[in-house]
């Protein structure tokens, strides 16, 4: 017994000391005690004839002993954390794993454990739901991992078993919860929607409820969010497609794939749940493929509706509509019957297009033509990308080409409808559709029948042109004129190169260097003008020196009928200034002798220019003046005979003198002319004094005789001599 009481003192003091040094954490001692107690239970067993020990050997206890100290210690180390701020949820799993091995041990011991166990557990699981329905749905899934882990863990620490069932499914729940609110949320914006985000969340919640799958309530919510998103993202990819964003469309097709990919994950989930196989809903992906079937079968019906012969022709409308078939166009399914739908409602285009070139080129609408054209090869471009293959019943040419002629037409069409208008050409039309031919004619699709009828147009613009060549400075008729004999010469080198040799054969002269010459007339006949209207008092010689200047210049432009207007304005100007000029100076012979001297220089310069005008009719210059100075020499004659007496012989004779130089320029010989009566005034008054004069010489001759004046006599009759030799024959 004294030995026995001996081992059990030695045995209760080593248990004693092994506990304080593992609780003081000193190693040394706990492994000096842990090998004596080996030592120990070996001397024990050693005694033969002591009864049994109580309890187990000393190592075992010390095992148990240090078992229970580690429990302690990571049990008492967890609700440490969970008071904690930031709990670590990595050393809160190592705590837990660290239990697993020893647990069994020390719960057999003593099961009071239990307790502690499952009131750390609840503590552990009460933060992790509460900081779940808190925490940023960035972090959340973390602690769905951590469940998951705790979960593991908790499994292999029993008895006792859980009384709140696993941690990880209650978790996943508010996981899937928080991040279904964040899905609904950018579902919820008008616009500005973050793709990035709403997979990124629904990824997550997917993610959340891979475990056990979720209650019935948040996976209707998800099913709805799937469903709101492909909704959504079907109504926008319908419109990105027809908005023909390519871009947008791309970054739609990647997110559908992204969502599918999401998706075809939770029906793998439903599938392995329900134990069973089944077929995964139609996908996000396949939605855009029947939007792209849906926008190609409107745009069929529109196109349809548009070349119906009852519908007004809308190309651009055609035009939209088929560049949103020509987009879906590669993305079709195999075998769909729509590229053949679409084949038969393009039929009638070919003839709709042309009708419109036809109706264009006949009203001369060179803008609707020009439209027309272009829209007739992006037409062409649309409908190569179908790849139709032309069969002889089909169009064979593109429709480019076959509008190109009506569209020249109607440029042909519109420049003649402005070239012989009443107030003359519209320039500024002419060359826009002037430019328009000549691009055209340079188009090697271009009809060379066409390019006669650019030819034969420009033939014609030399009349009109050279007319408004010859408008006033002000006008600027001449400078537009050139602008458009300059390009019409150029459609003409174009037209004629699209002719070929047979171009040759109706090579026409050039209109510019006629133009130029017109210009140089133009210029001079802008300088008589200036002389003419000169605030003080025109120059006749300058005037005269003109019209010498011009006549080298009219040539090109006499038989033109506004050149000759234009002249003959400006003379009939000159012939009243002159006139003016002639009235002031009656009465000073050398004054009005100058006069008749210049009028007679401009009359040889006026028929000189006559001679290259083919059918002007000119009046003469000097014949006015003429009768002017007629009739004022007539009345300084009958004042001289109104005298009673003191008649001067001389100046009747000056005055007979005048007349006589005059006479023959007096004109108006055409009873029907303007003049006429003024001449046969003047000449009626000659002979009025004519009469006087022999009245008055016969009785001073009667005189001079009956007195025997023999000087008298003499006088009167010299002054007759010179009267009958000077008189107006």
């Amino acid at each position: 017994l004294q030995v026995v009481g001996v081992f059990c003192k030695f045995h209760s003091c080593a248990a004693q000391e092994f506990s304080e040094a593992t609780e003081e954490g000193d190693k040394d001692t706990a492994e000096a005690v842990r090998e004596f107690a080996g030592k120990f239970d070996t001397l024990r067993s050693s005694f033969e004839g002591l009864p049994p020990a109580e309890s187990s050997g000393l190592v075992a206890v010390l095992h148990l002993q240090e078992a229970k100290t580690s429990v302690d210690k990571e049990l008492a180390f967890l609700d440490a954390e969970v008071e904690k701020a930031g709990l670590s949820l990595a050393k809160v799993v190592q705590a837990l794993e660290a239990l697993v091995p020893i647990w069994q041990t020390v719960y057999s011991a003593d099961e009071t454990y239990g307790m502690k166990l499952l009131k750390t557990c609840g503590g552990l699981e009460a933060w992790a739901e509460k900081t779940a329905a808190a925490c940023p749905t960035s972090k959340v899934n973390g602690l769905v991992k951590f469940a998951e882990a705790y979960d593991d863990r908790r499994l292999r620490l029993s008895p006792p078993e859980p009384s709140t069932g696993q941690l990880q499914p209650r978790i996943a729940e508010m996981a899937a919860d928080a991040h279904l609110t964040a899905v609904e949320e950018e579902l919820s914006k008008a616009k500005g929607m973050n793709s990035k985000a709403l997979l990124a969340s629904l990824a997550a919640a997917s993610e959340a409820l891979q475990a056990d799958g979720g209650s019935e309530a948040v996976n209707g919510r998800l099913s709805s969010a799937m469903d709101a998103i492909m909704d959504r993202l079907a109504k926008t990819f319908n419109q990105t497609v027809k908005a023909r964003d390519s871009q947008k469309e791309e970054v739609l097709q990647q997110f559908a794939g992204q969502f599918d990919d999401i998706r075809a994950c939770g029906c793998k989930r439903a599938v392995e749940a329900d134990g069973a196989a089944a077929l995964a809903p139609e996908g996000l992906g396949a939605r855009l493929q029947k939007e792209r079937q849906t926008i190609f079968e409107e745009q069929l019906t529109a196109i349809e509706e548009g070349l119906k012969p009852s519908s007004k022709l809308d190309i651009t409308r055609l035009l939209e509509a088929l560049q949103l078939v020509q987009k879906v166009w590669p993305r079709l399914i195999n075998g769909s019957t729509l590229p053949n739908r679409l084949m038969s409602v393009l039929a009638p285009l070919e003839g709709r297009i042309v009708d419109a070139g036809i109706q264009a080129a006949l009203t001369g609408n060179s803008a609707a033509a020009d439209v027309l054209l272009q829209q007739a090869g992006e037409l062409d471009a649309v409908l190569a990308e179908f790849r139709m293959e032309a069969t002889e019943d089909e169009c064979s040419q593109p429709l480019r080409r076959q509008v190109l002629g009506h569209a020249l037409r109607a440029h042909v069409a519109a420049a003649n409808a402005v070239l012989w208008v009443s107030t003359g050409p519209d320039c500024e039309v002419l060359v826009k559709e002037l430019t328009a031919t000549k691009a055209y004619c340079e188009d090697e699709s271009c009809p060379v029948e066409v390019c006669v009828e650019v030819l034969a147009l420009i033939d014609s613009l030399g009349v009109p042109l050279l007319a408004a060549a010859a408008g006033a400075k002000e006008a600027a008729g001449v400078d537009a004129a050139l602008r458009v004999a300059g390009i019409a010469d150029d459609a003409r080198v174009s037209a004629m190169t699209r002719l070929g040799p047979e171009g040759e054969k109706q090579e026409g002269a050039a209109l510019l260097p006629t133009l130029q010459a017109a210009k140089a007339a133009a210029d001079k006949l802008d300088e008589m003008q200036d002389e003419l209207d000169s605030p003080g008092g025109m120059n006749p010689k300058l005037v005269v020196q003109t019209m010498q200047e011009l006549e080298p210049l009219w040539a090109p432009v006499g038989p033109t009928k506004a050149f000759q207007q234009r002249l003959l304005g400006h003379i009939a100007c000159f012939s009243e200034k002159l006139a003016e000029d002639c009235e002031r100076a009656l009465g000073a012979e050398p004054q009005w002798r100058a006069l008749l001297a210049v009028a007679r220089d401009a009359e040889l310069k006026q028929d000189a220019l006559v001679l290259l005008s083919p059918g002007l009719q000119v009046r003469s210059l000097e014949s006015p003046l003429c009768r002017l100075v007629a009739g004022d020499l007539l009345r300084a004659m009958e004042s001289e005979l109104g005298k009673e007496s003191g008649l001067s012989p001389p100046v009747l004779l000056t005055s007979l003198q005048g007349l006589n130089e005059v006479w023959g320029k007096l004109g108006g010989a055409d009873p029907l002319s303007l003049e006429f009566d003024e001449v046969c005034s003047i000449t009626s008054r000659l002979s009025q004094a004519t009469l006087q004069v022999h009245t008055r010489m016969h009785e001073a001759m009667h005189d001079a005789v009956s007195t025997d004046n023999s000087n008298k006599k003499t006088a009167l009759l010299g002054f007759a001599q010179k009267w009958d030799a000077t008189y107006p024959k």
